[in-house]
């Protein structure tokens, strides 16, 4: 669940940049990208039911750091071409800027095999 609280964004452009990334969310469909489910609010808080995933990039390169193990390479393509079927698809369906920074946390892994924007 992600929680957007609009008692603490006093700029109005970024609160319609967060009504507009719901909307966004809400409309995409592809195995790269996370499952939007819901969204509602209470009072000036804005929750967005999408999809559990249990980890992301960082947290998975931590693991084989401190396991001093590398993460194979035939692992490390699957990721890159899965991100790149994401952003594909964003860039395809999306005729609006999409700002989204692009970190190892934002890139979320299922079963560590399987990443999802």
């Amino acid at each position: 669940m992600k929680v957007i609280d609009f008692s603490l964004i006093n700029d109005p452009t970024i609160k319609q940049l967060s009504i507009d990334e719901i909307y966004i969310v809400k409309n995409l469909n592809n195995p790269h990208i996370i499952k939007y489910y819901n969204c509602f609010n209470i009072g000036e808080k804005f929750y967005l039911l999408m999809e559990f995933i249990n980890n992301d990039l960082k947290g998975y390169i931590t693991i084989h750091q401190n396991m001093k193990t590398q993460i194979p390479e035939h692992e490390l393509w699957q990721f890159f071409y899965q991100c790149m079927s994401g952003l594909s698809y964003i860039h395809q369906n999306i005729f609006l800027l999409l700002v989204c920074p692009y970190l190892s946390q934002n890139l979320l892994i299922i079963k560590w095999k399987y990443l999802q924007i």
